[in-house]
């Protein structure tokens, strides 16, 4: 009896102890206080009063960072404190500021910046789960009127507001931008549109940059040939928003794939996670499901959807939203302009992988040989790198994060 006594207490111990080290259901902030990290929530409204929350982390952790100047600025409710380079990450479409907070610390890349010295500011964009606010619209009720913006409209708007309260609170003069994804075209888009937001940024650092789509052969290629049907139908549906905050996808992980059920649940688990997070086979952190789960989707305008269809739909045309008829009224002329990507010319760097399906890796070339100063064009030295993989893959911190850590300290 005594033996099965301890038996029994020592099988306690270890469900305990297992249950102890589960993640908890965590948004951004809780996230990164999770992971050890000082994290500050400002709220920044736009001219079209878009109220949109970023996330800042404005030391490392244990105060690793070190500052660069002894330039003053303001911090979360006034605080004086010493002024570090600025470092601005945004998000992909249907993402937000946990793309690049998920964790743990030494893979992520907000994390990994706040250590070497940053302030660290992880922006939101728009409709997405932390900015589904605004001064006179409510997302739900007024539908029509506050989804309708695509991402050249986000970035004109919610960069121009973000770099200049980022660099008002700061005392910093400049920037570095690294996007990925959707937030390559915002930026793209808005320093074409309007060059002179580029005073605001050093360098910019673009990870998976969807623009032209003449090589692409995935899935949205099919999909775009019915864009114009879709957009009718979603009229029709009353439905301007898309893949918003869906809780079941957080259950599922944190029920199923956890580090505990895994095992028992792996096809399930990994056939989920190839949709949802789409990495290389052999570079997902498997234990780190429950908080990938937990931050997809985080929701987006239709219009955000259909920009990309039309793109797809053109031929080697990166440019602006096809209005049909109402082109006249919104540009002037019967089709939409191309960006002059001539006027970017702040130094850019482009990060690319050959198993990107949805952005080709000889469409980002082409992008790179209409900028005008593109100081780096790398290829992710890894066979079938793909797009989510700039965020989530285990080899990530050695293969991009530290060559953007490189030659972003070109620019402090």
């Amino acid at each position: 009896m005594a033996v099965l006594r301890v038996t029994t207490v020592l099988l306690l111990v270890v469900v305990m102890t297992s249950k102890a080290v589960e993640f908890p259901v965590m948004n951004v902030p809780q996230l990164i206080q999770y992971w050890g990290y000082p994290v500050e929530s400002h709220w920044i409204t736009t001219s079209d009063g878009y109220i949109l929350n970023y996330h800042r982390i404005p030391y490392g952790s244990s105060e690793k960072g070190h500052p660069r100047s002894l330039v003053r600025g303001k911090g979360h409710e006034g605080r004086q404190q010493q002024s570090k380079p600025v470092m601005f990450l945004q998000h992909g479409l249907f993402g937000s500021s946990a793309r690049f907070t998920a964790g743990p610390p030494e893979k992520s890349l907000a994390f990994i910046m706040a250590d070497a010295g940053y302030d660290v500011w992880v922006a939101n964009t728009r409709g997405n789960t932390y900015c589904r606010n605004h001064t006179t619209l409510d997302p739900d009720v007024d539908k029509e009127e506050f989804w309708n913006f695509d991402w050249e409209v986000a970035g004109l708007e919610d960069l121009q507001a973000g770099f200049s309260y980022v660099l008002e609170t700061t005392g910093q003069s400049k920037l570095i931008y690294v996007g990925h994804s959707m937030g390559t075209s915002e930026f793209l888009a808005a320093s074409a549109v309007q060059p002179e937001i580029q005073v605001m940024v050093s360098a910019a650092f673009l990870l998976a940059p969807p623009s032209y789509f003449d090589y692409n052969t995935g899935i949205l290629v099919e999909l775009a040939q019915y864009v114009d049907e879709l957009e009718g139908a979603f009229e029709f549906l009353d439905l301007w928003e898309l893949f918003p905050d869906f809780p079941l996808t957080s259950e599922v992980g944190h029920d199923l794939c956890d580090e505990i059920h895994l095992e028992e649940n792996y096809d399930t688990c990994m056939s989920l996670a190839d949709s949802i997070v789409g990495i290389s086979p052999g570079n997902l952190n498997n234990s780190m499901l429950p908080i990938y789960f937990d931050s997809w989707p985080e929701g987006s305008s239709v219009k955000c959807l259909v920009h990309y269809g039309q793109l797809i739909n053109s031929e080697h045309f990166f440019g602006r939203y096809d209005y049909g008829d109402a082109n006249m009224e919104h540009y002037g002329q019967a089709s939409p302009p191309a960006y002059d990507l001539s006027k970017i010319t702040l130094p850019i760097h482009i990060f690319y992988g050959d198993g990107d399906t949805l952005v080709d890796d000889m469409d980002v070339e082409a992008l790179a040989s209409n900028l005008p100063n593109v100081k780096l064009l790398y290829k992710v030295p890894f066979e079938g790198w793909t797009h989510n993989d700039m965020c989530y893959a285990i080899q990530a911190p050695e293969l991009v994060y530290s060559v953007i850590m490189e030659n972003a300290a070109k620019y402090v």
